[in-house]
């Protein structure tokens, strides 16, 4: 055999050997992608649900918790996590997972505005529970503009410090993508007259700035907690307008990234118009589409079933829970979360048990669920 022979015979063994060594770096990587939720969760504000008896419920895989960004930085820098440790050693000791959700935009912390960090305002109406007795009323609210510098870099700073705090935590099941809002914690401009979208558009909105932010966030998200679930929560680019083009970008942009360990999330599953809008049509669309290329997608229920049941006169949501989970396990989702008050029944002689009205449809949504996870 001869030299030139023997070198290529070599050369061909380390290739392959390094097709072998990249292969099983892949099936390790993909191997330990954390899992996609399944089943029923609890929803509501962490902090008033910090004694959770969610958890101790078998039809129920764990609590999503939601904070508000202030409430655990109330001076730059200094951070306060006591309330979710809480939440996290109650559902360790439990067997259960907890999610996390945080909100900056209308959440941001005073210290921030004297930055220099740019701001928007905008009229928004009075939140579900508030609205009964304020008849409509609104307020004017002020929030960092999405896609500031300033805002971005302090929000990634707090990213991090979350990421240190849980990111090898078992007990915390998926970590929401959040930064570029207004309010809440999805892909939407909160703002909806056309006196405050032109206020926007002064201060230098645009569709490509928006998406920037966003990719921004998302890429930070995936350098600190690469190693969580991370959850994508979708809507119409702007409150009340039909287009979706910013989810559908954000859509192809972590498919195109191979981000696997990302799922989708909708948040209005039983609003009355979740079933009669075109826009939201177009949604459920994009997740079933992303569903067959591989990505997981879970669906929150707008408002509590309960309160809505008190308020008759509402037509905002679907009286029947059942109804509405129904809907989101045909479209295939993974997971559905459902506002802590439609679980444990919150008021009168019966508070801190089992919500008597909803457990036989709980049970059975939470099976159907888990049903969906093995198709």
């Amino acid at each position: 055999m001869g030299r030139n022979t023997k070198l290529w015979l070599f050369t061909c063994a380390l290739i392959l050997l390094g097709l072998g060594v990249v292969n099983i770096v892949l099936a390790q990587t993909q191997t330990n992608i954390p899992p996609v939720p399944r089943g029923i969760y609890a929803f509501g504000w962490g902090k008033n649900f910090l004694d959770t008896k969610s958890f101790d419920l078998p039809y129920i895989s764990g609590m999503t918790s939601y904070w508000g960004w202030s409430d655990l930085e109330r001076e730059d820098g200094v951070y306060d996590f006591r309330d979710i440790d809480q939440m996290v050693g109650l559902a360790r000791s439990k067997g259960k997972l907890l999610n996390l959700m945080f909100s900056p935009g209308m959440h941001a912390p005073e210290w921030l505005y004297k930055k220099g960090v740019q701001t928007s305002s905008w009229e928004a109406y009075w939140k579900a529970e508030e609205r009964w007795e304020a008849k409509g009323k609104s307020r004017i609210l002020t929030t960092p503009l999405p896609w500031d510098p300033v805002f971005l870099d302090h929000w990634k700073r707090f990213v991090s410090k979350i990421a240190e705090k849980y990111g090898s935590e078992p007990a915390v099941g998926y970590i929401m993508i959040t930064g570029p809002v207004q309010r809440g914690v999805t892909t939407t401009i909160a703002a909806k007259r056309d006196i405050d979208i032109k206020q926007l558009e002064k201060s230098g909105y645009s569709e490509q700035k928006m998406l920037n932010a966003w990719i921004d966030i998302i890429e930070h998200h995936q350098k600190v907690l690469g190693n969580k679930r991370l959850v994508l929560a979708l809507a119409m680019d702007k409150r009340g307008k039909p287009s979706i083009r910013l989810a559908k970008d954000l859509v192809r942009y972590v498919e195109d990234k191979k981000y696997t360990n990302t799922s989708f999330f909708v948040v209005f599953l039983n609003d009355t118009w979740f079933r009669t809008s075109n826009t939201t049509q177009r949604i459920r669309d994009l997740l079933k589409e992303a569903k067959a290329d591989g990505y997981s997608f879970g669906y929150q229920m707008g408002q509590s079933a309960h309160r809505g049941e008190r308020r008759k006169k509402s037509a905002s949501i679907v009286k029947s829970l059942r109804e509405s989970m129904a809907i989101g396990i045909s479209d295939g989702a993974s997971w559905i979360e459902v506002w802590h008050p439609d679980i444990i029944a919150p008021h009168g002689k019966a508070a801190g048990a089992p919500n008597a009205k909803y457990v036989d449809d709980l049970k059975w949504a939470h099976d159907a669920l888990l049903g969906n996870g093995r198709k």
